[in-house]
Order: C-alpha cells, then structure tokens, then sequence
C-alpha cells in the first residue's frame, strides 16, 4: 500500500495524529529548556574601559582580565594625583568603589596625604608604566613613578607600585585590598627572588 493511500486510512489518519502530538511534546519540552538556559545565564556587557585600549567585558560577579586592569590603572591615578585642590572631586568617585574592608583606611589616608602635602608645599603625582596581574594570587600591581614637585621645580622621582585585589559585585569592581610601597610589584616571583637572595648571603 503507498504511503499516501495508508495515511488516508483510520490507522493511518491516528499514526499522523500521533506523530503531530509527539512533535509538539519535543517542541515544548525543547522551548523550556531553551527558556531556562537563558534566564540562568549571566548577562554579559562588552565595553572600552577609558584606561585601556582593548575591549573588555564584565557580569554580574566577573570581568574579564582588560575590565580588572583598567579599574586597578584608574585607582592608581586616582590614589597618586590627590591634592588639595581635587580631593573633594576624586573621594565621591573613588569611595563607591571601596569594599567595607579597606573604606575607613583609603579615606584617612588620603586626609593624611593631602595634609602633608599642604604642610611640604609639593605637589605629588603618580606616572604608571605597566599594570601586571598575577593569576597565582589574583592580584594586580601598577607599577611607575612618583613623583614630588616642590614650588621651585625640582623634582624627586621614586619607583612606586600600586598593589590591588578586585572582586565584580553587581557589575561593579568592589576594591578588596589596596596597598602602595616603594619598589617593584612584590610578585610570588618577586619575594622568593628575594627570600634565596637572603638565603644565599648567609
């Protein structure tokens, strides 16, 4: 019998019948786990931080490598270019970027920095040369140059670096540590250099 004359038939007409009620199961049970892959999905934003060059990208509790480096450089100038003068403009912006953990120490000392270079009568800032990010630890150094200005013009140079951890908390960097010293970045490379430097003097 051709297909066709088979399909006209009561078997037939309840095989197409049932083959049309299997083809909508699949089809909803197919939408519903299409619908639950997207809404458990992260939105994930594409953008071109203002300090980098690269394309970064970030959700709800990630960024990518160029997104953590770019807020770790504008922290950096922000920390290294207080002044009496833009204080007031930088600690708005820098404080809503501040963890709990570190919040009450940044704000006293940039009180404290802008206090000391009222007395000195310097004018300080900080000139970045590369940001590096240690994946061992997840920290990320700026490293570059401080520099002090007094009124004369003379200037005084010194190797300073930026050492920073970053979390991403409702599409926002939430600075978890933040410390700055002399030197360059005290990397896991760095300190053991330096501990079998030590070892070998002995």
């Amino acid at each position: 019998m051709k297909t066709s004359d088979y399909l006209k038939t009561f078997e037939g007409l309840q095989f197409k019948q049932n083959l049309q009620i299997y083809a909508i199961i699949i089809s909803t049970v197919l939408n519903f786990i299409l619908t639950l892959a997207v809404f458990s999905k992260d939105t994930i934003v594409t953008i071109t931080p203002s300090t980098l060059l690269s394309e970064a990208e970030v959700s709800e509790d990630w960024g990518s490598t160029s997104y953590i480096e770019a807020w770790a450089l504008y922290m950096s100038l922000g920390l290294g270019n207080v002044t009496p003068e833009n204080l007031a403009y930088l600690k708005p912006r820098i404080n809503p970027l501040l963890s709990p953990r570190v919040y009450q120490t940044v704000s006293k000392a940039l009180e404290s920095q802008v206090s000391e270079i009222k007395d000195s009568h310097v004018t300080l800032y900080f000139e970045p040369r590369h940001v590096v990010r240690e994946p061992e630890t997840g920290k990320i150094f700026v490293h570059g140059q401080s520099v002090m200005e007094t009124t004369t013009g003379q200037r005084e140079r010194d190797e300073r670096t930026y050492e920073f951890e970053i979390v991403v908390q409702n599409y926002m960097p939430s600075f978890t540590h933040i410390l700055t010293y002399e030197g360059p970045p005290r990397t896991i490379e760095y300190i053991n250099k330096k501990d079998a430097e030590a070892k070998n003097r002995k």
